[in-house]
Parts: structure tokens; sequence; C-alpha cells
């Protein structure tokens, strides 16, 4: 049947312990007057693909990095039927904004490298890295990890792509990535 849906803005926080994401009740305060949706209520026939236009004016006075979600959700709530219960979902679409701005600092640190042992006979082995985003705007690290019997070793036995699923870490955020190490002689 015909749905109608309406887009809202939502703020939501990222544990650094566990990288869980929180998706928050309120609406991110710092960009409500930015983001504008073309209809913010519309209709969609079953099995219909609907664009939404998104207009953004972030202003010169504008910081860093801001992250916030988008959420479709049915514009009337679901009611209540004689004591029985009423699910009500939605979507959300998590977004990553970065000004353009020449004071902008984009730094990571490595908190901790670790191997679950120190010496391998066989593989696969695990690499764990933790990295802190040390800068005031958001980054997505990237690298490799090169695995060699010697510093001065010509041709290293492993290379292995550090954040090979293109994450993010927001200001004053870790992340943990894990690089697995599964060919090769060790």
């Amino acid at each position: 049947q015909k749905e109608t849906l309406k887009m809202a803005l939502r703020a939501f926080s990222v544990d650094n312990e566990t990288g869980t994401v929180q998706l928050k009740n309120d609406e991110p305060v710092e960009v409500l007057d930015w983001v504008r949706f073309a209809q913010p209520v519309f209709d969609v026939d079953p099995g219909q693909w609907y664009t939404q236009k998104i207009n953004f004016s972030i202003p010169e006075s504008a910081g860093f990095s801001y992250s916030f979600a988008i959420t479709v959700s049915r514009a009337t709530p679901t009611k209540e039927e004689g004591g029985s219960a009423a699910i009500e979902g939605s979507v959300a679409v998590f977004v990553l904004l970065n000004t353009d701005r020449s004071d902008a600092k984009r730094e990571l640190g490595i908190v901790s490298f670790e191997s679950k042992n120190k010496v391998y006979e066989y593989l696969p082995s695990t690499f764990t890295m933790q990295i802190k985003n040390t800068g005031n705007t958001i980054v997505q690290p990237a690298g490799n990890i090169y695995i060699q019997r010697s510093i001065d070793s010509p041709n290293p036995l492993g290379v292995l792509p550090v954040n090979s699923t293109g994450g993010y870490i927001l200001p004053s955020s870790n992340r943990t990535l894990v690089s697995e190490w599964n060919s090769g002689f060790p």
C-alpha cells in the first residue's frame, strides 16, 4: 500500500571502547539550519524508488566536521490496537560532513598495535591496531602493514592493507582495525 514517509535529522554518538554507534532521539542542533529536504514528507507506492534532494547550506563560520543521521520513517506512527504492541521502524543514513578549511588538522595516532602471538610458525595471523583521531576533522585512515624478516629486507614476506573496509574515525575518537595475514610463510 502507499506509504507517507518523512525525513528527519538525528544526533548519534560512538562509544570509544566498543565502536558501537548509538542513535539518539534528539536533533543535531548545530546543523539544523543548514540542511533542507526538497520534500520533508512524501508519498511512495509499493516498489517505487524515490529520489530525495537534500541541500546543505554551510556557513563560512562552520567548524571542521559534523556527524549526524538522516532518518526516513512513517509520517504517522502506527497505532496500537486492543492490547497489542505496535513496532515502528525507520532507516538511518549516517552523514559525516567535513568542511574545507585551511586550518583543518588531519592527524592520527596509533594507540596500540598487537598480535595474538609473538612468534608464528603457521598462518593465519591477526594484527589489531587501535587508532585515535587526534585532529579536528573526520579522517579515513589508509595504508599497509609490511611484514619482513629484517628492516633492510629487499622484499616483504607480506603486505597487509589497513582499513580495507574504508571506515572513518571521528575527531577525538578511537577505532580498532584488524588485518589478517593468511597467505605466504612466516
